[in-house]
């Protein structure tokens, strides 16, 4: 069995990527590398909203709170998160879960959606059960287009991109979006 080298991933105390040439990088499936470019971003107050954990294979999107739901935020917040898998020399099944707390005042916010090489495997909106200028928030909608785990090949190169905006300004309050990434090799046949 051949593994693919990859450089030693380090973490700060708090758990926290330490980037790589200015990325959040991991080794997490052993035989691939995913980078992380969190740079694309829009509308936030106190900055990137992506949070890199567990050795790369989490990622969040924090959603500041809107002004006027108690926070500070009256602006659209946009973000756009984009992994580069590597594969080393084996196959690799990519698995993939995720969730998130959006308002409960109307459906179609914070949006998110999930692109593996270009198509749409996953996205999640706001569930707005409730309305009537609520502040409330609730379990996102989330819906697989392609169920996972996502087979990718031995020593290719690939691309999760994700995107996200609020849509508005309002009825947001401590909501987030986080996934989950883990892969293992494919056995042969």
């Amino acid at each position: 069995m051949q593994f693919l080298i990859m450089p030693t991933i380090k973490l700060t105390p708090e758990g926290k990527v330490i980037t790589k040439d200015g990325k959040p990088s991991c080794t997490c499936c052993g035989t691939c590398l995913i980078e992380w470019d969190t740079s694309v971003y829009s509308g936030q107050l106190v900055g990137n909203p992506w949070v890199v954990s567990l050795g790369g294979s989490r990622i969040r999107v924090n959603i500041e709170d809107s002004e006027n739901c108690g926070g500070v935020n009256a602006d659209i917040q946009t973000a756009e998160a984009t992994a580069t898998v590597t594969v080393g020399a084996v196959d690799i099944n990519l698995g993939f879960d995720f969730s998130g707390i959006a308002e409960e005042e109307a459906t179609g916010f914070e949006v998110i959606q999930f692109y593996l090489n270009g198509v749409l495997v996953a996205d999640a909106t706001s569930p707005g059960t409730i309305g009537g200028d609520t502040c409330l928030m609730g379990p996102a909608v989330a819906t697989y287009h392609v169920a996972p785990p996502y087979l990718l090949p031995a020593l290719s190169v690939n691309t999760l991109l994700i995107t996200f905006t609020t849509n508005d300004g309002l009825y947001h309050y401590g909501a987030y979006y986080e996934a989950n990434l883990n892969c293992g090799e494919v056995s042969p046949p």
